[in-house]
């Protein structure tokens, strides 16, 4: 346990290809209504560019399809496709 008091653990191969599944059968076009960037103390999340623009980026898009990349998740949403993965880099 870390200072936080969160447990990280990573997400194993198999686990990333249930998630997908899980999450093209759950949230798969649905439109994204809200964007809470850098909320949290993990490290299962990382940031390309300003924190302050992931809301006017990505609230109105349709999530497109999720899909399990190695030990992450990657979650398409949007036209021109935006990414976002989940997992753990070590």
């Amino acid at each position: 346990m870390e200072e936080t008091g969160w447990v990280i653990f990573m997400i194993e191969l198999p686990e990333a290809v249930v998630l997908a599944e899980q999450c093209n059968e759950i949230i798969c076009g649905k439109k994204v209504m809200n964007v809470y960037a850098g909320q949290s103390p993990h490290k299962f999340a990382w940031y390309y560019g300003d924190l302050e623009k992931y809301h006017d980026l990505l609230t109105g898009k349709i999530i497109s399809m999720a899909s399990g990349f190695g030990s992450m998740v990657e979650i398409q949403a949007g036209c021109p496709p935006y990414f976002c993965l989940l997992g753990k880099f070590s």
